[in-house]
């Protein structure tokens, strides 16, 4: 009981219905978000499942600007004539760069799933850093960059979408299944290891299979040779 009005604080006299309600506004309403967001001095920005409202509502939208960044961008790839960033993946930057600041200034916990926002952090960095490097590029180059940027930040989004388990780390449910989760994350790397292994010894023992044992020049010859030989054959069969 303790721990429950520990966790509601102040509203811990509401039902679950109204909470949740509560919480759910968050997203309907983005101004509501942002100014519980604030550090403003009022006994609902200080209650500790306002908080996890407001981490939770922020998580949510960072995924909805990256699936309009990267996932299905609104600026085709093609048509893109500057590589200027465009006001959404600025707001990305700007978001990423907060969650970096955020994780020097305190950094959370880093058990279990708690190191996927590390990871989500590091992949956009290089997904920026191809960004950055596209400005130093021919404008040839350009969608093939952007396109690569995109899988960093596609990739991240897929992380995201993990992260919320962790989120729900708490839930009398949902609880044990990040735990599960996270360890089969682990076993499935080290499958992902030992599958990483096979697949090279059996992509060089495919590049070795077909490796040129006759020069170039008769290779090219040989073929010629072979499609004039054909080229006869179908003139003849018609007479």
């Amino acid at each position: 009981m303790f721990i429950q009005e520990l966790w509601k604080g102040g509203i811990s006299h509401w039902s679950g219905a109204r909470i949740f309600s509560f919480l759910g506004t968050f997203i309907i309403i983005p101004p509501l978000w942002l100014i519980f967001s604030l550090p403003l001095d009022n006994k609902y920005n200080k209650t500790p499942i306002v908080k996890f409202g407001c981490h939770l509502t922020s998580h949510l939208f960072f995924m909805i600007f990256q699936i309009f960044t990267s996932c299905i961008p609104i600026y085709p790839l093609y048509n893109r004539d500057s590589i200027f960033p465009h006001w959404n993946e600025w707001v990305v930057f700007i978001w990423i760069s907060g969650l970096l600041l955020g994780e020097l200034t305190s950094p959370g916990d880093r058990t279990g799933l708690g190191s996927i926002k590390i990871v989500i952090i590091f992949l956009n960095i290089i997904g920026i850093g191809i960004h950055v490097a596209a400005f130093f590029s021919p404008s040839s180059y350009w969608p093939m960059m952007i396109y690569i940027r995109n899988l960093f930040s596609g990739l991240s989004f897929l992380c995201c979408c993990v992260q919320i388990l962790d989120f729900l780390s708490f839930h009398y449910l949902f609880g044990p299944w990040a735990i599960i989760i996270s360890s089969l994350i682990i076993d499935t790397g080290k499958f992902l290891t030992v599958l990483m292994l096979f697949e090279f010894g059996f992509t060089m023992l495919v590049i070795a299979m077909n490796q040129a044992y006759y020069p170039p020049s008769e290779l090219q010859i040989g073929s010629s040779k072979n499609s004039n030989t054909c080229k006869f054959n179908k003139s003849i069969s018609m007479f």
